[in-house]
């Protein structure tokens, strides 16, 4: 049998040159008998890319027994200048003649510049072999839009949704594109081990959603969410207004007193969250009926149970919707180990070590490969929102590739969602793809939105089964 030799154009977005690097390496398992050779192609600015491509292509291949462990893929760099069209077509034609008589030429021009994967072409097409006729060629590519690999060499070759092969960890995601995840901890600053937020705190941010879509629900939870922060978070002169999290203020700066009281409907509801709020936090419920009605609160919390929830109550109850949401659609649509986290933090990884500047995803999904990256927002302030927008359209693309898709999900009303939505595509150009504004609408439906989004939009299949 023939061997192939795959000639892969490294750059823009590692995830699906690995995908398909591995699609192809079981072609050729299947029409070859063994593994193909390959040689990235890539620029100075694209070798970390291509090795981070390499050493999950190899972890994949080891972990499904097709290369047994030990055994080196056979993999080499080929380093060409990004504008020289004549380095290019050299560094092609030199690698031509060492491939074995009969060797197929197979060129894979998803990754890198279009310089690259035309001159290479030009290279291939015009080759001479030992035997004074051209090489025996084909080429693929990987739509980012299908994800389902076209094969130029068989046109009845019938390949499905590449997505559905796979169940990467966001750790091999956010490494392939050169990140490491940064999941902080009150204890310390880095901690790299996955965890999922406990079950009772999801439960109690699904229940405490609805509670709070009334208008004037909002705005009594409003303004006592604002008297929180007089109470609580705002320090001396010298650092007011510091305000980040999950880092909370300077130990000496915690405030001395309990919560204030907060005013709220006598339902039977807000009784049974708090009382659930309380045992989740290590705190006490304090519930008194005075003349307008029945005010609550919360003492006898210690200071990490204090910051643990003001994070809950300020944002993070949306946030564990979406979560609880997201993961159950993907659930029922039969992909159980595709991963769903919360709350995820991500640094740049460099030579002298994490970078100190940070980023936050609320919500982060791998569907197989591809990433979907969700940012949750209670605000109704539409340039605040706006700004949100275009950092988790930044930042998913960054961490997943051209191919990440996110939502923003904000309690707009669906006009001003969509009017924020034109804003956005103002800056972005009309028709962008890969955001979607979602309004308080779809709050309380958030379980079936998910599930139609990820069927219709993103062309998830269910699976039987």
């Amino acid at each position: 049998m023939a061997s192939t030799q795959i000639i892969l154009t490294v750059g823009l977005s590692e995830v699906p040159i690995l995908v398909a690097a591995y699609r192809l390496c079981l072609l050729c398992l299947m029409r070859d008998g063994e593994l193909p050779t390959f040689s990235a192609l890539c620029i100075q600015d694209t070798t970390d890319e291509a090795e981070r491509v390499r050493r999950l292509l190899t972890a994949r291949l080891q972990d499904d027994s097709l290369l047994q462990p030990g055994c080196a893929l056979r993999w080499n760099e080929i380093v060409v200048p990004h504008s020289n069209s004549i380095a290019i077509r050299n560094a092609v034609t030199d690698l031509l003649p060492l491939q074995k008589p009969g060797c197929r030429v197979h060129l894979h021009f998803t990754g890198g510049s279009r310089a690259l994967s035309v001159h290479a072409m030009e290279a291939i097409a015009s080759g001479i072999d030992g035997r004074g006729g051209h090489y025996s060629y084909e080429v693929s590519y990987l739509s980012p839009g299908e994800d389902v690999l076209t094969v130029g060499y068989d046109a009845d070759l019938q390949l499905g949704d590449e997505r559905t092969s796979w169940s990467l960890g966001i750790a091999d995601l956010s490494s392939l594109n050169g990140f490491t995840p940064n999941f902080y901890s009150p204890q310390s600053h880095q901690c790299f081990e996955l965890s999922e937020p406990e079950a009772e705190l999801v439960s109690a941010g699904v229940k405490m959603l609805p509670l709070l879509l009334p208008i004037e629900s909002r705005k009594a939870y409003g303004r006592w969410l604002s008297r929180v922060w007089e109470k609580c978070w705002k320090t001396d002169p010298e650092h007011r207004g510091w305000f980040r999290w999950p880092q909370p203020p300077p130990r000496d700066s915690w405030p001395k007193e309990d919560l204030p009281w907060i005013r709220l409907s006598p339902d039977v509801e807000w009784k049974r969250l708090t009382s659930d709020l309380a045992h989740i936090f290590g705190g006490d419920t304090v519930w008194l009926e005075a003349e307008l009605g029945s005010v609550l609160r919360v003492q006898n919390l210690s200071e990490q149970g204090l910051s643990n929830l003001n994070q809950f109550l300020h944002y993070q109850c949306l946030e564990l919707l979406a979560f609880d949401a997201l993961k159950g659609s993907l659930i029922d649509l039969g992909y159980p180990k595709w991963a769903v986290h919360h709350s995820v933090h991500f640094a740049r990884q460099s030579a002298r070590g994490i970078a100190i500047r940070d980023f936050e995803l609320d919500v982060v999904a791998v569907l197989g490969y591809q990433m979907l990256a969700v940012s949750c927002s209670l605000s109704s302030d539409q340039p605040a929102l706006k700004r949100k927008a275009f950092e988790v359209l930044h930042r998913a693309k960054q961490i997943g590739g051209s191919g990440a898709r996110t939502l923003l999900i904000c309690a707009l009303s669906p006009r001003d969602a969509d009017l924020l939505m034109r804003d956005v595509e103002e800056d972005t150009g009309p028709c962008e793809k890969n955001l979607e504004i979602w309004g308080i609408d779809s709050l309380n439906c958030l379980a079936q939105r998910f599930r139609s989004y990820l069927q219709c939009t993103l062309n998830v299949p269910p699976r039987l089964r």
